[in-house]
């Protein structure tokens, strides 16, 4: 650093050096205003960040394993739909407004004083199959995790409509947006995971809600449930 200052001096005392001083500050100051509208222009790098996600450390192999018990609140405009239950591979049984389910894989049946089949009850089931939301967590672009003493990590990610729309839908959109939120929380302690997805952008976007769409998928007791029998006669 010495030689370069006395380098500048000597520079200083000549005439030619004064000039080489001169061109010299003004091809930095150039160079900084190219890379300053370089970054400006690439403003759109964050989107583009979390749309092709990113490798991150949750394994979600917990869930497509399908054995747990679960809890599902799906906010839509301010209506809320719980669903509650168990799940044994492509068996369920559950609570949704205060009617009991039974699901053998894509027939579901209904108990109104006696088992009939339904139309599939879930909404938005297209998100919340384990599957899916799998892949909406591996496709998205991991923002920070926290992990606590306690064992509770708390994974925060962003991802694209498109993206969501290319998983559940198969389908090619190019929306400028503000990005979707997903949250997953792991209690290590309780054994228990819970996926937070606010997803008002994908809603919106796909004229399926007016405001504003959030999930909160709880799991627990993995690897618990024992065979669940039919009710069916």
């Amino acid at each position: 650093m010495r030689n370069f200052i006395d380098n500048i001096k000597s520079l200083k005392k000549t005439k030619n050096g004064k000039s080489i001083l001169f061109f010299g500050f003004y091809l930095l100051f150039f160079i900084f205003i190219l890379l300053l509208i370089t970054f400006k222009g690439d403003r759109n790098y964050f989107k583009q960040e979390y749309e092709k996600g990113r490798p991150n450390q949750f394994n979600s192999s917990i869930l497509l394993n399908k054995n747990f018990y679960y809890d599902y609140k799906i906010n839509i405009d301010g209506v809320l739909h719980n669903y509650y239950g168990k799940r044994n591979k492509d068996i369920e049984s559950f609570k949704y407004n205060n009617n009991d389910y039974y699901r053998n894989n894509d027939n579901f049946f209904v108990n109104n004083g006696m088992w009939v089949k339904t139309d599939n009850p879930y909404v938005f089931y297209e998100i919340i199959n384990v599957e899916n939301i799998s892949n909406i967590i591996s496709n998205s672009t991991l923002m920070s995790k926290d992990a606590s003493d306690g064992g509770r990590v708390v994974y925060k990610y962003l991802i694209s409509t498109n993206t969501i729309n290319k998983i559940i839908y198969n389908t090619d959109t190019d929306y400028d947006e503000v990005p979707n939120e997903v949250e997953v929380i792991i209690d290590k302690d309780n054994g228990s995971c819970t996926i937070n997805l606010q997803l008002n952008s994908f809603c919106i976007l796909n004229s399926k809600c007016s405001n504003n769409l959030s999930i909160s998928a709880n799991y627990e007791m993995f690897n618990s449930v024992k065979e669940i029998k039919s009710p069916i006669e």
